[in-house]
């Protein structure tokens, strides 16, 4: 008997499934992480060789490329399972940014920092940084940017980001009774049933 073997839209598919778990979210950050790796090294040595700019400018637009082609593809890709995001991509994207720039900032200053103090070569401890600032990045981007709104108070906080009051609705049960009626009416109730103050 021989089994199918699935195509590679098949592996995406199911890859991107909420079936893939954390597992198929790792392996979907991993992905990203080495093919925006790769936009920066070829956008980078063919601004430099192939356009001649000089190296710096180069490695600046291979920079600012790896990082819209990353954000990109967090949002689409890594993290489309989202239902709702809490924050707007604008606002995703300042974060984005932000974690962007404080990672390049450790690893130069760990680079720069920790060869001689620790007697380790600068390619070990940059390699040592790539490793642990992948790690807290994953959980960064997860938590802090690209994080779903799937509560009441991510919607407070949705809201609150994007300078508006929340608009919370009641349970259809409900009707259109403001919320803060539902809480003063259970306050009421549970005070007094059980003496709760």
């Amino acid at each position: 008997m021989t089994l199918p073997i699935a195509g590679p839209r098949h592996a995406v598919a199911r890859l991107r499934s909420s079936d893939s778990g954390l597992a198929g979210l790792i392996v979907r950050f991993a992905l990203v992480g080495g093919l925006g790796t790769t936009v920066y090294l070829l956008t980078t040595t063919v601004a430099a060789d192939v356009v001649g700019l000089p190296f710096q400018a180069a490695l600046a637009v291979g920079f600012s490329t790896a990082l819209s082609f990353n954000f990109v593809a967090h949002r689409r890709f890594v993290w489309v399972k989202r239902e709702r995001y809490v924050l707007p991509a604008h606002r995703q994207a300042g974060r984005f940014l932000l974690v962007a720039l404080a990672q390049y900032g450790t690893t130069a200053a760990a680079t720069l920092l920790l060869p001689s103090a620790l007697g380790m070569p600068t390619e070990a401890v940059y390699l040592t940084m790539v490793a642990l600032l992948s790690a807290v990045n994953f959980l960064v981007l997860r938590h802090r940017v690209f994080h779903a709104a799937d509560t009441a108070e991510a919607a407070t906080t949705a809201a609150a980001a994007n300078g508006r009051e929340p608009r919370l609705r009641a349970p259809a049960s409900r009707g259109d009774q403001p919320l803060n009626t539902i809480n003063r009416n259970v306050s009421d109730s549970l005070t007094n049933v059980g003496g709760f103050d």
